[in-house]
């Protein structure tokens, strides 16, 4: 699809905001964390709009990165991805971290998505197959749904080193890989968006919400 596209990423530690116009990028501004991607998107995704002299109503196609990320950093993005959608009536594409990595890979190897969970866990996406397990797991994963001369992308490549060659440009998203994967994907309704967390949020109820019997 043509057109002005926004493209959106705050699942990870290099959040960004992306403008493009038919081939051309036209703005990419980059989101500090630390000063906290809620405060940051909006203004930023304005500045943009501004800087191309462009207006949200002309956009296409909204396109957000799933995760997996942060519960904050990826909740962030995709409910501000899903208020635009309705506001301005752009078509609206998630696409996860996974995807958008192995997207463009030589087609004649099998590209395989690690991803750092932390905890020695690790997130690995094979074709449409994203799967979350321990390293040991991910690696039975691997050699079970991804046969032949294997390339490794994402950020945890070197604790899989003996998987495949791993692709050193391929570390982290960028938005321009997000705008070209989901070219080809079917935009979704705000309700289908569904986030992927690296670890789900944990959740302390307050004494007087213990239920006591």
């Amino acid at each position: 699809m043509l057109g002005l596209r926004l493209a959106i990423d705050t699942s990870g530690p290099r959040g960004t905001v992306g403008l493009f116009d038919d081939l051309r990028l036209l703005e990419a501004i980059q989101l500090d964390p630390g000063k906290g991607y809620g405060l940051l998107l909006a203004p930023s995704v304005e500045r943009a709009l501004a800087h191309a002299r462009r207006s949200a109503k002309e956009l296409v196609r909204i396109t957000v990165a799933l995760g997996p990320g942060s519960f904050a950093g990826t909740r962030v993005a995709v409910s501000f991805a899903k208020g635009m959608a309705f506001a301005t009536g752009a078509a609206l594409v998630g696409i996860t971290s996974a995807q958008a990595l192995m997207f463009g890979v030589d087609a004649t190897k099998m590209p395989v998505a690690l991803i750092d969970a932390g905890r020695g866990h690790a997130y690995a996406g094979v074709g449409t197959e994203l799967f979350f397990g321990s390293d040991d797991e991910v690696r039975r994963f691997v050699i079970e749904h991804a046969r032949g001369e294997r390339v490794l992308v994402g950020n945890a490549c070197d604790r899989f080193s003996e998987l495949g060659a791993a692709s050193a440009k391929r570390t982290f998203v960028d938005v321009s890989m997000l705008d070209l994967a989901a070219r080809d994907l079917t935009p979704v309704s705000p309700e289908e968006l569904v986030p992927a967390y690296v670890q789900p949020p944990r959740i302390t109820l307050p004494r007087s919400a213990v239920l006591r019997t």
